[in-house]
């Protein structure tokens, strides 16, 4: 996995396993980290990708036959905007994007479930979408705290 830098973007191309998706997560972070964004958003940001690219690494690929995810990351002082595509199994779409669920319940999921619930919470925009043979899933994470800053 090397890293494309150009200005505010980054991109990835990572191979569906755990260690590189931590990986992954960890530049992402770095590259993401400025002055003005507050630590707990950033935290938001890393949990948000660890869930995100472990669900894939889990679900989307068998662990026989990892494949690759391609990532990109544009970093501006109002947000964070990341855009995840994968060749995986597609991912069901009931309720991806709806924010005013309730988590959910404990006993109605395997393994828990509650990463979309985190995802959805967390992040300021969701969107999923199949094409092609191709998953395709958009995270945006607004900055207002930078904003509130730099105004002041």
């Amino acid at each position: 996995m090397e890293p494309d830098r150009t200005s505010d973007r980054l991109r990835l191309s990572v191979i569906a396993t755990p260690l590189a998706a931590r990986q992954a997560v960890i530049d992402i972070c770095s590259h993401v980290a400025k002055p003005g964004v507050a630590p707990a958003r950033m935290e938001d940001i890393r949990i948000v990708l660890a869930e995100v690219l472990n669900n894939i690494v889990e679900h989307a690929y068998s662990p026989r036959a990892p494949g690759r995810i391609r990532v990109s990351v544009t970093a501006t002082p109002e947000a964070v905007e990341v855009e995840l595509s994968d060749f995986g199994t597609p991912l069901p779409t009931r309720n991806l994007s709806a924010r005013t669920l309730p988590p959910p319940n404990p006993d109605d999921l395997p393994e828990g479930g509650f990463g979309w619930h985190l995802i959805r919470t967390l992040a300021d925009q969701v969107a999923y979408e199949r094409r092609a043979g191709c998953n395709h899933l958009s995270l945006r994470f607004d900055l207002p705290e930078h904003n509130a800053s730099v105004s002041q």
